[in-house]
């Protein structure tokens, strides 16, 4: 299962070298397609805090955290009780 996760954490890192998003709405669409990758959301929040737009990314914060399913996070790290 770790193996997975690595591999599917490489391809989204490659995904995102490839096709640098230069916009909000290009972000928008990676998060869609990727909703469960903490990879994805954090360089959206980066996004909007390189152009200081600190409310932006507090909102895609917000949002990551009501959208990232942290049981499913908890399973693949083995932190379930």
């Amino acid at each position: 299962m770790a193996s997975r996760m690595y591999d599917v954490f490489q391809f989204e890192q490659q995904m995102l070298e490839d096709r640098a998003p230069q916009t909000a709405e290009d972000f928008d669409r990676l998060v869609l397609q990727s909703p469960e990758s903490s990879l994805v959301w954090l360089r959206y929040m980066a996004f909007h805090l390189e152009a200081t737009e600190i409310d932006r990314a507090r909102a895609v914060a917000e949002q990551a955290l009501k959208t990232i399913s942290f049981r499913l996070v908890q399973m693949i790290l083995g932190l379930s009780h």
